[in-house]
């Protein structure tokens, strides 16, 4: 019985951490829409690996364009994907950054043909 409480109390914290992660998460995103430039480039570091998930997803490309379509990904998410992102509309920043990545991804490999 005493571990069966103990297991509950781990499990509340647990969450309780979970949500205390979501919140901050929350406000680092609205301070980023606000224009802080600092959270802003959390939010953008935080999505990092998605940008060279989908960079490293063209074989063919040497290192150096892939660090120039990384930058380019992330310029557009900084100039273009945050100030638009509109957490009212249902999407997650997840979703709505990985969509960015792509595009931005797909408008270097038109440019740069």
């Amino acid at each position: 019985m005493a571990s069966l409480v103990r297991r509950i109390r781990a499990d509340a914290k647990v969450e309780q951490r979970e949500e205390d992660r979501r919140e901050q998460h929350r406000a680092l995103l609205e301070a980023a829409r606000a224009g802080d430039r600092k959270a802003a480039g959390s939010v953008i570091q935080a999505v990092g690996g998605l940008i060279w998930q989908r960079v490293r997803s063209y074989p063919n490309l040497s290192q150096a364009d892939r660090e120039d379509m990384s930058a380019d990904v992330r310029l557009a998410l900084f100039s273009r994907a945050i100030p638009k992102w509109d957490p009212l509309r249902g999407t997650s920043w997840v979703s709505y950054a990985a969509w960015w990545i792509w595009a931005s991804c797909t408008r270097w490999l038109e440019d740069h043909a």
